[in-house]
C-alpha cells in the first residue's frame, strides 16, 4: 500500500511531468504528452515551460484556436518571447485573422533593426580603402558572425565582382545563440562587414507564405550600392501589402518576388516561374529537385562524358527555372569570368564547394536546411584551417584532396561524382 501511494505521488510530482511530457514530444507522440503536460497546476512554476510545449503540441497537431487561447494566456503572465509571438501569429494566419498574424508575426521579429537606424549608424564609420585579401575574408568573417558558407556564396561575390547583391538568411550568420540584445548583434554585424569590406546590409524582415502556413523570416542583402536600402525598403513594403490584402479575400500577388529577383540579378524566366508556383501554393524546392533528378538521370544514361547540371546553381537562395536554364547558367559563367581575373583561389572555392553546396541542397529536406548549412560550414572549418588560407595557392591541392573526400563521405553528395567536369569546364 505505501510502494502505491508513492507511485501515484511521483506521477502527479511536476518534475515528473514535464520530464514526461517533453519524452513523449520528443518521440512525437503528442497526446500522451499532452496529457501529462496537462497535470501541471497553473500556479507551479513549470507551468509556464509545459504551456511551451503544449503551445507546440497544438502547433503540430493543427489546434490552432487552443495554441491561440494558450499563448495569449503566457503573453499576459509576461512571456515575450519571440518564438512564442511567431506560432500564435502563424496559428492567427492559419485561422483566417490577417491582421492579428501580422502583429504578432511583427513581434517576433522586434530584435531586428530598422533601415534607417543602419544607415544612420553606418555614416559616422569609415570603410578600408584597399580590396582585401579572400584569406580576410575566412579568417576574420567568423570573428563578427559570417560563416565560411555566407563568405563564400554571399560576400565573395559582392568584394571580387559578378553580382551586384546578393542575400542570406538571418539563421544562416553565426549569431551568439545565449546573446540576450540580438539587436545589438545585427547592428555590430553590419557595421563590421562596411568597416572591414565596404558592404551595406540592409535587413528585410517578412513572412513567407508557402502551402497555407506562413512562418517569419529575415533576410539579409548585401551590397556595395548604398541604395540597397531604399530598394530593400520598398520589397518589405510590397511584401507587408501583399500580405495584408489577403484579410479582404485577394489572392496574394508576390509582386514582392519580382522586385527581389530584380536587385539580387535572378533571371526573369526563373522569377516568373518561382512567383506563378508560389501563387498556386507549389514548393518550388520540390519542382527543382524534381527537374534536378530528372537531369542528372538523363546525364548517367549517356555516361560518364556528360557534363550534370551545376552553372545554374550560381547562388544558394536562388532556385532556376530548370537545370539548364540558359540565362541562369550565364549568370554562373559570369561569376567564374570575375573569379578568373581577381582571384584564383576563390574559383577554385567556387567550383569545389559553393557550386556542390548550391546543388546539392536541392536533395535535403527542408526541415533540416539549417542543419545541412551548419554540417557544411563545420566541415569547411575542419578542412579549411586558418593556416591553410595563409599559404600560398600552389598549397590549394591539399584542399582539393581532402575537400573530395568530404565530399564522397556526404549522402547527399553521391550524385556528384562528375564534379571534376564541372571544375574542367570552368577552367576552359
Amino acid at each position: 500500500m505505501p510502494k502505491g501511494k508513492a507511485h501515484r505521488s511521483s506521477n502527479s510530482d511536476p518534475d515528473f511531468l514535464i520530464g514526461l511530457g517533453a519524452l513523449y514530444l520528443a518521440q512525437n507522440l503528442l497526446d500522451p504528452a499532452e496529457e501529462a503536460l496537462a497535470k501541471i497546476p497553473s500556479e507551479h512554476n513549470l507551468y509556464g515551460a509545459a504551456a511551451e510545449m503544449q503551445i507546440e503540441i497544438h502547433s503540430r497537431k493543427g489546434n490552432f484556436q487552443e495554441l491561440v487561447l494558450l499563448g495569449e494566456e503566457l503573453v499576459i503572465r509576461g512571456n515575450n518571447s519571440t518564438w512564442l509571438a511567431a506560432k500564435i501569429g502563424a496559428a492567427y494566419y492559419r485561422l483566417g485573422q490577417t491582421s492579428a498574424a501580422k502583429s504578432f508575426c511583427l513581434e517576433s521579429m522586434r530584435d531586428i533593426p530598422d533601415n534607417s537606424e543602419v544607415r544612420g549608424r553606418l555614416r559616422s564609420l569609415r570603410p578600408l580603402n584597399h580590396r582585401p585579401k579572400i584569406e580576410a575574408l575566412i579568417t576574420g568573417g567568423p570573428e563578427f558572425g559570417i560563416s565560411p558558407h555566407v563568405a563564400l556564396d554571399c560576400i565573395a561575390p559582392i568584394i571580387w565582382g559578378g553580382r551586384p547583391t546578393s542575400c542570406c538568411f538571418g539563421d544562416q550568420l553565426l549569431s551568439n545563440d545565449s546573446q540576450a540584445d540580438q539587436r545589438n548583434f545585427y547592428l555590430e554585424f553590419a557595421a563590421k562587414l562596411y568597416q572591414t569590406f565596404g558592404i551595406f546590409t540592409a535587413f528585410f524582415p517578412y513572412v513567407a507564405l508557402n502551402h497555407n502556413q506562413c512562418a517569419p523570416l529575415i533576410k539579409l542583402f548585401f551590397s556595395l550600392d548604398p541604395l540597397v536600402f531604399d530598394r530593400v525598403e520598398d520589397i518589405k513594403q510590397s511584401a507587408w501589402s501583399d500580405f495584408e490584402k489577403q484579410e479582404r479575400g485577394s489572392k496574394h500577388r508576390l509582386e514582392y518576388l519580382e522586385k527581389e529577383g530584380a536587385l539580387l540579378g535572378y533571371p526573369q524566366c526563373c522569377v516568373k516561374w518561382a512567383q506563378s508556383n508560389r501563387r498556386s501554393n507549389k514548393s518550388i524546392e520540390r519542382l527543382a529537385l524534381t527537374a534536378l533528378i530528372e537531369e542528372e538521370y538523363v546525364c548517367s544514361l549517356e555516361g560518364g562524358e556528360a557534363v550534370p547540371p551545376g552553372l545554374a546553381y550560381f547562388a544558394h537562395e536562388f532556385y532556376p527555372c530548370n537545370p539548364r536554364c540558359p540565362a541562369a547558367e550565364q549568370a554562373g559563367i559570369e561569376i567564374f569570368e570575375h573569379y578568373k581575373k581577381t582571384e584564383a583561389l576563390l574559383l577554385d572555392l567556387y567550383c569545389q564547394y559553393v557550386l556542390p553546396l548550391n546543388k546539392a541542397k536541392m536533395y535535403y529536406p527542408e526541415s533540416r536546411y539549417v542543419d545541412f548549412v551548419n554540417n557544411f560550414n563545420d566541415s569547411i572549418i575542419r578542412v579549411l584551417k586558418i593556416e591553410e588560407f595563409k599559404k600560398t595557392h600552389q598549397d590549394f591541392d591539399l584542399y582539393r584532396e581532402e575537400m573530395s573526400v568530404i565530399l564522397k563521405e556526404h549522402p547527399y553528395f553521391e550524385n556528384l561524382e562528375a564534379l571534376p567536369l564541372v571544375y574542367a569546364m570552368a577552367k576552359q
